[in-house]
């Protein structure tokens, strides 16, 4: 394991708390670091190479996901496409998108009623970790609260426990 990504000094990144993130990028290699520095932050990885693979992830595992972490630029489907396609699956999903390429302004230009959160590639553990939580912690618009309840009942409107939840296939174990 790089050294690098096995220490965490105190402070700098809230870990997580076990919350599951699929993790989409068509680069093995930053899905691999990227899985790795996640695992290092204590949270599940539900690890994609490909939009396709991403989406049969998460209907392999509905309720369990918290978080997508995805590529902006994907030969197959833009990160923004793939986002709106597992929202459809997982309408509770918080996104972030990453890339080299692009930045967070371009971003809200091309979706200006969304939230947007956004790191660029190449990132530290610290600021990976500090953009997740930040989605994470990120309240609910009551409005959606209510869109989403509207057709559940109330004690089923809460985040099942990612320990629940069972992914055989796309887990990463680093």
């Amino acid at each position: 394991m790089n050294q690098s990504l096995a220490i965490l000094p105190e402070n700098h990144a809230k870990p997580g708390a076990r919350e599951t993130i699929l993790l989409v990028d068509d680069e093995p290699e930053i899905v691999r670091l990227a899985a790795m520095a996640l695992k290092v932050l204590r949270y599940q990885v539900l690890a994609a190479g490909s939009p396709a693979e991403a989406l049969a992830l998460a209907r392999r595992n509905p309720g369990c996901i918290q978080v997508l972490l995805t590529d902006v630029n994907m030969p197959e489907m833009d990160g923004g496409e793939l986002a709106a396609q597992v929202r459809l699956i997982e309408p509770d999903v918080k996104c972030v998108f990453m890339s080299g390429y692009a930045n967070g302004t371009e971003l809200q230009d091309r979706w200006p009623d969304a939230k947007i959160h956004f790191i660029a590639k190449p990132f530290m553990i610290a600021q990976l970790g500090d953009t997740i939580r930040a989605a994470l912690d990120e309240p609910e618009s009551l409005e959606h609260f209510e869109q989403r309840c509207s057709h559940k009942k109330a004690q089923k409107c809460f985040v099942r426990p990612a320990d629940r939840c069972v992914a055989p296939i796309g887990v990463v174990d680093v």
